[in-house]
């Protein structure tokens, strides 16, 4: 994890009753499993958990593709903070699960679900955790289902919408016109209460490309598209 990218991310960070309900589970079980739909911040609410432990004085042990690496490192006595993103891969079991991993992610959160100084960060789509504990016999006990926390678009209230939309625009580089376009009527009432609300729509229309892909009079528009 890069110390700068969080930090960012903590700028444009809402918290929502998914970080109350992550944290307590953390700190009942050592361990969280974050699922969701793809794009509704999983991976954020990661981070901010981990930057928490951090500041509380817990190392980071960041893991890419192989869990034993983990459990090699994992100390007796130093408070250590395990971050996961995508166990279980992005696309499709097949793509990160090798040969007896299921068997290293049940060692790793027993290890730490008894340990006094080590906390355990998981995080997957929700259709990719159900087919991976349709395949695997190991993953299909009571481990991952007591301490997984569901993100969901629900935990957004209108508020929590609004000060979303509003970081994500702040701390853009949007020219005044397009943010000029957006006050004009209220046109953002139509962002924030539309169906299909996702934070990663908005990261992706204020932070990326699309920031000064379009003329000012159409910011409005391609955001409802």
């Amino acid at each position: 994890l890069e110390r700068q990218a969080i930090q960012r991310k903590l700028c444009l960070y809402v918290r929502t009753p998914a970080h109350a309900r992550a944290a307590e589970i953390l700190r009942d079980h050592n361990y969280c499993v974050l699922t969701g739909v793809p794009g509704v911040g999983k991976t954020t609410l990661g981070q901010v958990l981990v930057t928490s432990l951090l500041e509380e004085g817990y190392s980071l042990i960041a893991v890419r593709d192989d869990i034993q690496r983990a459990i090699d490192q994992l100390s007796a006595t130093g408070r250590q903070v395990i971050y996961y993103d995508d166990f279980l891969g992005t696309a499709s079991l097949g793509e990160r699960l090798s040969k007896n991993e299921d068997k290293g992610i049940i060692r790793l959160i027993a290890s730490v679900a008894q340990s006094k100084n080590t906390k355990l960060i998981l995080t997957t789509r929700d259709y990719i955790l159900e087919d991976a504990q349709r395949v695997y016999e190991r993953l299909s006990g009571p481990e991952l289902k007591l301490a997984k926390c569901t993100v969901q678009v629900q935990d957004f209230s209108r508020g929590h919408r609004a000060r979303l939309l509003y970081n994500h625009l702040y701390f853009s580089s949007y020219p005044q016109e397009c943010l000029d376009s957006l006050l004009a009527g209220r046109g953002y009432i139509k962002i924030i209460d539309h169906d299909n609300f996702n934070p990663r729509i908005i990261e992706h229309m204020t932070q990326g490309v699309e920031v000064h892909d379009h003329a000012p009079g159409q910011c409005l528009q391609r955001f409802i598209e």
